[in-house]
């Protein structure tokens, strides 16, 4: 069985702006979080369609 790993690089100063906010983030980190999280949605579908889990 073959695995498909997607890695995406980030700022690290962009990250830990993200840890540190608190729930508190601007407009524009809150876009990219709710990006980050639909895509991470639609992965997960397409994982489950597939009948894939890899516990």
């Amino acid at each position: 069985m073959s695995r498909i790993i997607s890695y995406r690089t980030a700022d690290k100063a962009d990250v830990v702006a993200l840890l540190g906010a608190a729930g508190n983030l601007t407009s524009d980190q809150r876009r990219v979080v709710d990006a980050a999280r639909e895509a991470a949605r639609r992965s997960q579908r397409g994982l489950d369609d597939q009948g894939i889990d890899w516990g």
